[in-house]
């Protein structure tokens, strides 16, 4: 595979209950747009990691990588440096910053 087109860089920490619904947002997308997801993990101590070598595994490290912070590091590694020392693939990556949820809204 070609290098990526665009890198999206996820920060999180303590995530499980919702990587794996921001994650599937962007299948479609993969291929199409030629992503990478790179999830910035801050040594999360539930299932963050777990799901998200779940998606590596299926849906090819080529698009979806989990990178660890050390297990000292309380931020993701993306949120604590400049530049990260993130392997990302492409000439443009994005990073989402925010510290609050939303919820699907239903127009039922």
């Amino acid at each position: 595979m070609k290098n990526a087109s665009i890198s999206i860089v996820i920060p999180t920490k303590n995530e499980e209950s919702y990587i794996g619904k921001t994650i599937e947002q962007f299948r479609d997308y993969l291929e199409k747009y030629n992503l990478e997801i790179i999830i910035s993990d801050a040594n999360s101590k539930d299932g963050t990691a777990n799901m998200v070598q779940a998606l590596e595994a299926e849906l090819g490290s080529q698009r979806v990588r989990l990178v660890q912070s050390d297990k000292n590091k309380t931020l993701p590694l993306a949120a604590t440096s400049a530049p990260p020392p993130l392997p990302a693939r492409s000439c443009f990556t994005w990073m989402p910053m925010c510290a609050s949820r939303t919820s699907t809204v239903s127009s039922n």
